[in-house]
């Protein structure tokens, strides 16, 4: 995560810490939610870490999954790895009952939205926040 800060610029103006990031990844949750409800995936190449998948089933409601965070290291990324790892993504969101995903990409990120774009997510709304306007995006799973 440390090593992505293009990924963090989109949204803060600082560099997390270490202690955020963690906290952030593995505690932090929505009211009302379940950390039994959350997954996080490391994603390994040759033994070495270069990405976390981030997702909580069953919000914003029963069959919806959030995706929460997709992030690679740029030296593997543009290698077809993030396609193949939100392949794995849709299989497991399927295995756990889930019929939609859902997640947030920020308007100054185009090259994200495009990405989500081809995986075949559309916009169901935006929102307004301190770090910029959020598209919401979702993608029935068939």
């Amino acid at each position: 995560m440390m090593s992505c800060l293009d990924y963090f610029s989109h949204w803060q103006k600082q560099q997390p810490t270490i202690e955020e990031v963690e906290h952030d990844l593995f505690y932090d949750l929505p009211p009302d939610t379940d950390l039994a409800d959350k997954e996080v995936f490391a994603v390994m190449k040759v033994g070495q870490l270069v990405g976390l998948i981030d997702l909580l089933h069953d919000y914003p409601q029963e069959e919806t999954t959030i995706l929460g965070l997709m992030v690679f290291h740029p030296r593997v990324r543009h290698q077809g790895l993030g396609t193949f790892c939100y392949q794995q993504v849709e299989k497991r969101c399927r295995e756990k009952g889930q019929s939609k995903l859902r997640l947030g990409v920020y308007q100054s990120n185009g090259i994200g939205q495009k990405m989500w774009q081809k995986q075949g997510f559309i916009e169901v709304s935006q929102q307004d926040s301190p770090q910029g306007r959020l598209l919401v995006m979702e993608k029935e799973l068939l």
